[in-house]
């Protein structure tokens, strides 16, 4: 198979951020599990890193971010946040956040999200584990970052990673394509997620 499964992108998406290896469908295929929790990000050594949800609402984000008014239910209290998370992924199709467990992230789609756009939400996902495992991510003591508020060292390690990410995809997107990789083919979605339209308030 061509296409990239969450299990395959795990595979091949840790191969190329650990060792910058980029694998064949073939090699890939061989590392395959028969059995595999759809949701499971796994690292190159096969360590189980947490979970991705992908597809989400938006309002299901914040609650797995364990911020939610538990008594009201309301998401008036997320205002800085949401647009701080607004602005990071300004540029991208997706938004990616990490839950109260910094190793199970969830995924945001927004409108017109392609497939491309899906394989690099699930490579965000799967490196922000990979660092907060590792004590690397915003749970982690980084020296430019360890005296400041979390909101602001979880906004960091977002922008770092997304760039990380992006820097990727452009090293990388040729010869994953060359390799025999589909890129405008993704299965990310095992059912039809949910999708964020944002719209632009003009005042005046």
């Amino acid at each position: 198979m061509r296409s990239l499964n969450r299990q395959r992108a795990n595979i091949l998406f840790s191969s190329i951020l650990q060792h910058g290896v980029v694998l064949s469908p073939n090699e890939v295929s061989k590392r395959e599990r028969i059995f595999h929790r759809g949701d499971v990000l796994r690292w190159s050594d096969d360590e189980m890193l947490g979970h991705c949800k992908i597809g989400v609402s938006l309002q299901e984000m914040l609650g797995r971010m364990g911020e939610q008014n538990t008594q009201t239910g309301s998401l008036a209290l997320h205002a800085i946040q949401i647009s701080e998370l607004l602005t990071v992924f300004t540029s991208e199709a997706y938004i990616a956040c990490p839950a109260a467990s910094a190793v199970d992230i969830s995924i945001v789609l927004k409108a017109g999200c392609g497939p491309n756009d899906q394989l690099k939400a699930w490579a965000h996902a799967l490196l922000l584990a990979k660092r907060a495992r590792d004590g690397k991510g915003h749970s982690g003591n980084k020296p430019n970052t360890a005296s400041a508020p979390p909101k602001d060292r979880l906004i960091a390690e977002l922008r770092q990673t997304l760039e990380d990410v992006r820097v990727m995809f452009d090293k990388y997107g040729n010869e994953m394509m060359g390799k025999g990789w589909d890129l405008d083919v993704a299965a990310m979605e095992t059912r039809a997620g949910t999708r964020l339209q944002i719209g632009v308030q003009q005042v005046g």
